[in-house]
């Protein structure tokens, strides 16, 4: 009988010592898995963001202080659907996905080649820009960002024959034709914030009013601004921070 009992005894010892080497090596593997490696190990950019983004577009991003990037990525060049990454770069200097991406509208014609944009083309201008000032219906809301609320005496001047070209005004302080309501009767200026397109210097006739905005719904387009779901432009300006000099790029694919 005792030595049925060692035997047994001896079984169980050396079924503690597999159990304990089995999760030992498991431990192992799992911390040493891609997903868990650790930042000065990430081979690549892309290894981090783990999204489709043409080596080009993140490198002409390391070419400006931006530590925050919207990513505008159009399918084809007529259509107003584009699919839009959010990055930003952490003290590693990797950029990062910082917020999901998401489907937006942009210009019923597309997105314009870089340098072809033109007023009333119906097309959204190409290239890497700042995101300007953000502005609103409400008097205030969750943003880093420097906010305007604006007001229906608020306007965007697009007439190409002003002075005050691609510039916001008051009405009654410009003699401008033509220029966008920034008081819309709609929804779509609620939350918006200014694209730093055509401003330094304004070119007349490139362009003007490029905003980031509420989009009318799913399947619509702009005149050449990127919108989006109400909720995400609320995320977005929470997100947005004037220090991390965030910009969007917008490539027509």
């Amino acid at each position: 009988m005792w030595k049925l009992f060692f035997l047994l005894k001896c079984f169980i010892r050396r079924s503690a010592v597999c159990v304990f080497l089995c999760f030992g090596l498991a431990f192992h593997v799992y911390a040493s898995s891609p997903n868990q490696i650790t930042d000065d190990k990430m081979k690549s950019q892309k290894d981090v963001l783990n999204v489709t983004i043409k080596d080009s577009i993140l490198s002409e991003l390391n070419k400006t202080h931006a530590r925050q990037a919207m990513v505008v990525l159009s399918a084809a060049s007529e259509t107003s659907q584009a699919y839009v990454y959010f990055l930003e770069k952490r003290q590693n200097k990797v950029w990062r996905s910082a917020l999901s991406p998401v489907q937006a509208c942009v210009g019923r014609n597309g997105v314009a080649l870089p340098g072809r944009k033109r007023e009333g083309d119906g097309k959204t201008p190409a290239g890497i820009f700042q995101i300007g000032s953000a502005f609103g219906y409400a008097a205030s809301i969750e943003t880093k960002m420097p906010y305007l609320a604006v007001t229906s005496e608020d306007i965007w001047v697009d007439d190409v024959n002003s002075p005050d070209y691609n510039r916001f005004r008051k009405k009654g302080t410009t003699s401008a034709g033509s220029y966008e309501e920034m008081r819309r009767k709609d929804s779509l200026y609620r939350y918006g914030l200014v694209v730093e397109y055509n401003t330094s210097p304004v070119i007349k006739g490139a362009g003007s009013a490029i905003f980031i905005h509420v989009w009318s719904g799913p399947g619509t387009s702009t005149s050449g601004c990127i919108a989006f779901p109400e909720e995400k432009m609320r995320e977005i300006l929470a997100w947005l921070d004037p220090a991390k000099k965030p910009v969007i790029t917008i490539e027509r694919q």
